[in-house]
């Protein structure tokens, strides 16, 4: 261990780590498998999942149905800004998504850019989503 570091620190760099590991490639992983059973499986039980312009939903179940009837493959790019602690078994992360939308019907493609915020707690020794929030950013470039 860093001479500097205490026990603490170094469960909380680890702890951080994992948020970090979670958002940035399991939820990317999940999303962009377009299975809305993995993309459920995400989130707790008591969840909210909060995007723009649509309803808020509560739980898995109502997440699944919600992915599902957006009809149409996506694909995320993530550019990852923070995350933090708040207690033992409670943290957040924050990015910058940029979101291509293909819908099945064949309409015309689009691209979006959301700001996300993800509240997470430890379930069982591993992270879920516990809140969701994310907003349109239109007109911001994604980097």
């Amino acid at each position: 261990m860093h001479p500097s570091l205490n026990a603490t620190d170094v469960e909380s760099g680890t702890e951080l780590e994992q948020i970090r590991r979670y958002i940035e490639q399991d939820y990317v992983a999940a999303a962009n498998s377009n299975d809305a059973a993995r993309y459920a499986s995400l989130y707790t039980a008591d969840a909210l999942w909060s995007p723009p312009s649509a309803p808020d939903r509560r739980g898995p179940a109502a997440i699944r149905f919600a992915f599902i009837a957006k009809q149409a493959d996506i694909h995320i790019k993530m550019n990852f800004q923070e995350c933090g602690l708040f207690s033992v078994g409670f943290g957040f992360a924050t990015a910058l998504v940029q979101v291509h939308v293909a819908p099945f019907n064949q309409t015309p493609t689009e691209d979006l850019i959301y700001r996300a915020l993800w509240h997470v707690r430890k379930e069982v020794g591993n992270w879920k989503i516990c809140r969701q929030i994310f907003t349109e950013k239109p007109g911001l470039e994604f980097v």
